[in-house]
């Protein structure tokens, strides 16, 4: 499941940053960096799954907090 969510939220990212890249319309940005938290949370769990003491599944969380937090900055301004 967690592999069916990581190619569908890669599709989605790949789709959102072209249609920002090709319309020039950047108030879509937040909505992008959600989605590219969402990401990292995935791709996060799936390295933990494969090794309790991953040191890139911690870091890709970590990275998604500030994917996150920029997010929610870009909503707020």
């Amino acid at each position: 499941m967690l592999i069916t969510s990581r190619n569908i939220l890669a599709a989605i990212g790949v789709l959102l940053s072209g249609y920002i890249l090709i319309t020039k319309n950047y108030n879509l940005s937040p909505y992008m960096l959600i989605n590219l938290g969402i990401f990292m949370v995935v791709i996060g769990l799936l390295e933990l799954q494969k090794s309790k003491q991953s040191f890139w599944g911690y870091t890709c969380i970590v990275i998604s907090y500030y994917a996150f937090y920029v997010s929610i900055q870009g909503f707020l301004i």
